[in-house]
């Protein structure tokens, strides 16, 4: 994701989930996300600021949990081809 705005990684990635966390010193933000890869910590920290700026606060930490795709599954076995019984 080098190079790559936030934007367009975010074009790219499932959203799960999310938790907010509230204490009197801080607001964790958990974020469940399904990408192929996963999103580095300058994505972690381009979305920490937009968090403290929409919710106008300064103590926000951002926690990404990410949640690698499943393997595509293995191509359907072709099925054999009858066999005529031979007569005895």
């Amino acid at each position: 994701m080098h190079g790559m705005a936030v934007d367009s990684a975010f074009d790219l990635r499932t959203l799960l989930g999310y938790e907010l966390s509230f204490s009197p010193s801080r607001v964790v933000v958990r974020l469940r996300h399904h990408v192929p890869i996963a999103l580095d910590e300058a994505a972690a920290v381009a979305l920490q600021k937009v968090f403290q700026s929409r919710l106008h606060v300064e103590q926000l930490r951002v926690e990404m949990d990410w949640v690698p795709p499943e393997p595509p599954p293995a191509p359907a076995k072709k099925p054999k081809p009858l066999q005529k019984a031979g007569r005895r």
